[in-house]
């Protein structure tokens, strides 16, 4: 049985253009926001629980934004939008796992309850807003807005695979938005990159998961892999940046990547890309299934540039699948079918019922595929 939402997604329409950017970032902005509010209202329920003034001020403010035409919801600037629900702080710099005390933030440091280091707007005209380094325990980033001079997050010698960062704004920081280096096994999942000079670093940080990202205009690469190898990169949506979308550095070996969006991102050899590493696969074996390639002529494989002389062998269309690519008209009919899908599951009272566990929202989003969710 279809999903739902799919059924009602003809009641989108195609949004007029508010900086002239193309409709597929356009589109995206829009869930993004809605996004946003999701998240920011999930931290104030969880940070109040039982506060029944504060949950009917949420719904009357809110409705309005998430049930409004599309032309009206667009106009949000996502950034100040999820200011406005956040705690202001100061910029974070840890040394040591004793750090983590002196912030007072929640959780053990353990697997199984983490530091929590979420629900901040740390907006400074210091070197980095966030700096964790020399630590063995497990730490999560989420639901902050970050901003700074150089840095919006600085991770570096961190113990294999104690690191998240989840659902965070990283914006236009001036060196780096996310910057990773001597630490392995880092999950870097559903995170809004725009704006930086590079989206994302990663300097020795192998084995690292960057999945469901948001990387948009950013100056020069969005994702740079340094001395980085056997990493996944899957399911993001790379979008307009100055530089290759994704730009894969000779020391960089055996990393995955496959079902990303390339979009409009600088193109030079045909390729939206670059790959001087040995053995980096660009589409995914088992299913035959690589990258969306907005420059992609619709047949054959997709070439990328750089030393290695990779190719994926399996573009995908704008919807996920393979098959010839069509015209922009029919793109734009896609998207906004995804669109609708995207957006039904995020009204208010959907929220309140899935009482915002992550384990509950990671369920709806698997009843859409999630190549879906990354088109919008």
């Amino acid at each position: 049985m279809p999903s739902p939402c799919i059924q009602k997604a003809d009641r989108w329409e195609k949004s007029p253009s508010l900086d002239g950017g193309s409709s597929l970032q356009r589109k995206y902005y829009i869930y993004s926001n809605k996004r946003l509010v999701m998240n920011s209202v999930r931290f104030l329920l969880n940070r109040h629980k039982g506060g029944t003034i504060l949950l009917l001020l949420l719904i009357s403010f809110l409705i309005p934004h998430l049930l409004a035409r599309t032309e009206e919801i667009k106009a949000i600037n996502t950034p100040q939008l999820i200011e406005d629900f956040l705690q202001t702080h100061e910029p974070i710099i840890i040394t040591s796992d004793n750090d983590f005390q002196r912030y007072n933030f929640t959780g053990k440091g353990t697997l199984d309850d983490p530091y929590k280091i979420e629900g901040l707007n740390i907006t400074t005209s210091e070197k980095t807003a966030i700096h964790v380094s020399n630590t063995t325990k497990y730490f999560i980033i989420q639901n902050c807005y970050i901003k700074a001079k150089e840095y919006g997050i600085f991770l570096s010698k961190l113990k294999q695979k104690t690191a998240e960062i989840f659902n965070n704004s990283i914006i236009s920081n001036g060196v780096v938005g996310l910057h990773i280096q001597y630490s392995l096994g880092v999950k870097i999942d559903l995170n809004y990159i725009a704006k930086n000079n590079i989206g994302i670093l990663s300097f020795f940080g192998s084995q690292a998961i960057i999945k469901n990202n948001t990387i948009i205009q950013n100056t020069n690469e969005g994702i740079r892999l340094e001395f980085t190898d056997s990493s996944l990169l899957f399911y993001n949506l790379i979008e307009n940046n100055g530089y290759y979308g994704i730009f894969v550095v000779q020391t960089s070996d055996y990393n995955q990547i496959h079902h990303n969006w390339f979009i409009n991102n600088f193109i030079e050899f045909g390729s939206q890309a670059w790959d001087d590493g040995d053995s980096n696969m660009w589409y995914l074996v088992y299913t035959l299934e690589g990258n969306y390639w907005s420059n992609w002529n619709g047949t054959g494989p997709y070439y990328i540039a750089g030393k290695a002389k990779a190719v994926d062998r399996y573009p995908l269309n704008i919807n996920g699948t393979r098959g010839h690519s069509t015209r922009v008209e029919t793109e734009t009919q896609v998207l906004g079918e995804h669109l609708g899908a995207c957006l039904i599951y995020t009204t208010i009272f959907e929220l309140i019922t899935y009482n915002f566990s992550r384990k509950k929202i990671y369920n709806i989003k698997q009843e859409i595929p999630l190549r879906i969710k990354k088109k919008v």
